[in-house]
């Protein structure tokens, strides 16, 4: 029996016998050890490693948010679903962003129906920046940047390529657009 399959046996019993309430996500965000405000919480559906695989390859965007919440001045978040009772007992992810934190989505699986995570130390949010060349050193126009937490200075170095990239960063094809119509009214000047 897989693991998902126990955790929708659980919210059917639960929602069967009147157990079921609002889904609740709660903690408190700290930075550098203070409390974070502003910090974004995102409750994301949970994908397993197939479902995200073959998302990932039909080039479609990640599951949209299931709640949002954004974290109090003294650190503290609430999130609920939307929908009362109707992801009771199944599992979903934890996401965080802004709020002077690097982006981070938690490893652990949570429990929709009422988990409060406790403390969650976020790392500070840093700048980073670059260009993106071809093998010629020109530039790549409309690439796509994945960064993934790992300790090593190559791309095979990763610590874990199971996990989300920390941000990534591509610039729309109307941004171009734009950016080639003022660089071409610019040289005609």
């Amino acid at each position: 029996m897989t693991v998902r399959w126990m955790f929708c046996v659980a919210a059917a019993l639960r929602f069967a016998t009147g157990e079921a309430r609002a889904a609740e996500v709660r903690g408190r965000v700290l930075v550098e050890g203070r409390p974070a405000a502003g910090v974004a919480v995102a409750i994301l559906p949970f994908e397993d490693g197939f479902e995200r695989s073959r998302r990932e390859a039909r080039g479609e965007d990640e599951p949209k948010p299931l709640a949002e919440g954004l974290t109090e001045k003294d650190g503290f978040f609430q999130v609920r679903l939307a929908k009362p009772g109707a992801s009771s007992g199944l599992p979903v992810r934890v996401e965080f962003s802004g709020g002077g934190s690097a982006p981070h989505r938690l490893g652990k699986l949570v429990d929709a129906s009422g988990e409060d995570l406790g403390d969650v130390r976020l790392a500070p949010a840093a700048a980073l920046a670059g260009r993106v060349q071809d093998a010629r050193g020109g530039p790549v126009v409309g690439a796509t940047v994945r960064l993934w937490a790992g300790r090593g200075s190559r791309p095979g170095d990763a610590a874990s390529r199971t996990s989300p990239p920390v941000a990534t960063s591509s610039r729309s094809r109307a941004e171009r657009g734009k950016r080639s119509k003022s660089a071409r009214a610019d040289s005609r000047s």
